[in-house]
């Protein structure tokens, strides 16, 4: 679907980038990469998004969710906010991926009973990564999408319009079945409240914190993720910290005391934790990625899916968006 865009240059470039809703670097709302073939990309997202295979073919699977998918050109997916997924390109592979920022705002508001659905705790239906196809309404949005981002309009309400737009187009051009099947990943009984929870948890990782920025006791906010996620808030908390550590321990260049500071942990704890979860040490994960890679350092650009370690003849890289 990649097309040729003539740049229209804007008539105040200064004005534009030193506002405040001028969007830089991993902060941007909309983004685009390139993945050469025979790579191997683990991101982990920041913000429910949604991602377009612009050219190529990739092979995708959502880690922490649970099932692969093959992509070809055209096909988009939505990735709930903290999926660890891995892009396997087969070929030169471009892919767009447009944030969510805020799901329950930018929801057309006589589509919100569909997010707001009573499922059970012990609900069986299946949730994880589907892919529907691009048709021409859509194809025709992400060409003004990619045209302003060629033009350099990089305004954060700007973006947020867009996407809202793109979650009505959704809503509207595809059938139930497919809308359901898209969003499955985050369906749920009380929509603000898993919302919530989903964008803040970083900022509250005990259940008591978390609790008291909720204005509630820690046996209701309990009994409320036993309703929304189907598991207690410490066994969410846990899962969902697991991963991030895992990431940073080994995609970043943050030395591994700031991380156990970043997460809450004094060191012994830490290495308790990891141990626990990963079945080594944070410093042994870091030294076996480094000699797998052939004696690099650990850093952005070098993740692996969790608990493995990548092949030497597959190169892998790792980001946050």
């Amino acid at each position: 679907m990649m097309t040729y865009i003539k740049r229209i240059e804007l008539p105040s470039v200064e004005v534009h980038t030193s506002c405040v809703c001028y969007q830089k670097g991993d902060e941007r709302t909309i983004r685009q990469w390139g993945f050469e073939p025979g790579t191997v990309h683990t991101i982990l997202t920041d913000a429910h998004s949604i991602v377009f295979v612009l050219k190529g073919g990739v092979r995708l699977s959502a880690l922490n969710l649970g099932n692969d998918v093959s992509l070809e050109c055209d096909d988009f997916v939505f990735l709930p906010a903290g999926t660890r997924t891995e892009f396997e390109a087969h070929e030169s592979v471009s892919v767009l991926l447009v944030k969510l920022e805020d799901l329950v705002g930018q929801i057309p508001e006589c589509d919100t009973f569909r997010f707001q659905r009573t499922v059970p705790p012990d609900d069986t239906r299946e949730t994880g990564i589907y892919p529907l196809r691009t048709n021409d309404r859509i194809k025709h949005f992400l060409e003004g999408l990619m045209s302003t981002e060629a033009d350099g309009l990089k305004c954060s309400s700007y973006a947020r319009l867009l996407a809202g737009q793109l979650m009505f187009l959704v809503q509207v051009y595809y059938t139930q079945d497919e809308y359901t099947r898209f969003y499955s990943s985050v369906f749920s009984p009380d929509v603000v409240f898993s919302d919530f929870v989903i964008k803040n948890w970083r900022k509250y990782m005990a259940v008591n914190e978390l609790a008291d920025a909720l204005n509630m006791t820690p046996q209701q906010l309990t009994s409320r993720f036993r309703k929304v996620f189907g598991k207690t808030a410490q066994e969410w908390l846990q899962a969902r910290k697991a991963d991030y550590v895992y990431h940073d321990v080994c995609s970043s260049h943050k030395s591994l005391k700031s991380i156990a500071h970043e997460y809450g942990f004094s060191m012994p704890n830490f290495i308790r934790f990891c141990r626990t979860n990963f079945g080594a040490t944070p410093g042994t994960i870091r030294s076996n990625l480094s000699a797998r890679l052939g004696g690099g350092t650990c850093g952005v650009g070098d993740g692996v899916p969790h608990g493995e370690c990548p092949a030497p003849e597959r190169e892998t890289n790792n980001e946050q968006f």
